[in-house]
C-alpha cells in the first residue's frame, strides 16, 4: 500500500456513515499528488468499529488482485496542524470535519479518488453499459468477503462506460470464521442477507453446468487465493502496524476457501438459482 502525506483539506462528501472528507495528498516516496478519501480513524471509532478500516483496506486489495475494479487503498498521515484546514467546516452537515480531523491526527485510511467521471450506481437504475459478468463478479466478491452492505439505500459502487467499481468493505466479515466447519463458505452463505443486494435483482440464471462469477471463478482457480491473502495481510499491517488481530481469523477462512473455490462458486449458484 502506498503512504501519502495530507498537504490540503479540500472538501467533505456528501454522504457515508464514517463521514469521509477530501484531502489533497503527497505519495511519501514519488512526490506524487494526488485526490484522497479520507475515513478517518475518528470516523471509525465513533461508530464502534475502528478495526473495520484494516479489513476494508484488505478486502480492496484483494479485489484488485482477482481483477475486479475498486478503489485502491492507501494510508494517510494526518499532519499535527491539519485540522485548522477544516476551520470552515465546523458545522458542515451535521458533523464537525475540524474535530473529526483532530481527532484523528497521525495515520488514517483513505482511497485513490476515482474521479468525477465515475459515478455513483443509482438505485433501480442498472447502468445499460455494464457487462453482466461484472454484475455476477461483483455480487460473488461480496460472498467471499462476507459483505452484506450493498443495499439499494446505499450500493457503494461506481461506473463508469462498461466498468464497475467497488467501494466500502467496511461491515465485510460480518460473520465469523466456522472454524470446525469443512466448507464454511456454505455456512456463511446461507447467513448473509445478498438477497438485499442491489445487484440481487440484475442477476440473470447461467448456462446449465455454469456458476454465477465464471471469470472470478476462473480468476481464484489460476492464482494462489492463499498467497494473495497473505500479501494483501503483509500490506495492510505494513501501512497499519498492529492491525493482524483482524486477520487471525480470516486467513484460515480464506486458506480452506482457497483449496475448494469451484465449491463456492456452484453453492452460491444453488442459493441464488434454486
Amino acid at each position: 500500500m502506498r503512504i501519502f502525506t495530507a498537504t490540503r483539506f479540500h472538501d467533505s462528501t456528501k454522504r457515508g456513515m464514517i463521514r469521509p472528507f477530501l484531502v489533497e495528498g503527497e505519495d511519501s516516496s514519488t512526490g506524487e499528488k494526488m485526490t484522497l478519501v479520507v475515513k478517518s480513524c475518528a470516523g471509525y471509532e465513533d461508530q464502534g468499529e475502528a478495526k473495520h478500516m484494516h479489513i476494508e483496506a484488505y478486502c480492496l486489495l484483494m479485489a484488485k488482485r482477482l481483477g475486479i475494479d475498486a478503489a485502491e487503498p492507501v494510508a494517510v498521515d494526518l499532519p499535527d496542524g491539519f485540522e485548522y484546514g477544516a476551520l470552515d467546516f465546523r458545522d458542515h452537515l451535521g458533523t464537525d470535519y475540524h474535530d473529526l480531523i483532530l481527532r484523528s491526527i497521525g495515520r488514517n485510511f483513505a482511497t485513490i479518488h476515482l474521479g468525477a467521471d465515475w459515478k455513483p450506481w443509482a438505485a433501480g437504475n442498472r447502468p445499460k453499459k455494464i457487462t453482466q459478468e461484472s454484475i455476477n463478479s461483483a455480487y460473488a466478491f461480496d460472498g467471499i468477503v462476507q459483505n452484506d452492505d450493498r443495499s439499494t439505500e446505499n450500493p457503494n459502487l461506481l461506473w463508469k462506460g462498461e466498468r464497475l467499481a467497488l467501494l466500502d468493505f467496511d461491515r465485510a466479515w460480518c460473520l465469523d470464521d466456522f472454524p470446525d466447519e469443512i466448507r464454511p463458505w456454505r455456512v456463511a452463505l446461507q447467513r448473509l442477507n445478498l438477497r438485499q443486494s442491489c445487484l440481487a435483482g440484475y442477476l440473470k440464471p447461467v448456462r446449465s453446468g455454469g456458476v454465477l462469477g465464471a471469470r472470478l471463478n476462473e480468476s481464484l482457480n489460476d492464482s494462489d487465493l492463499e498467497a494473495i491473502s497473505l500479501e494483501c495481510i503483509d500490506e495492510v499491517e505494513a501501512a497499519f502496524p498492529g492491525s493482524n488481530l483482524d486477520f487471525q481469523k480470516i486467513q484460515p477462512y480464506v486458506t480452506k476457501l482457497a483449496g475448494e473455490p469451484d465449491d463456492f462458486f456452484q453453492y452460491l449458484t444453488q442459493l441464488v438459482f434454486p
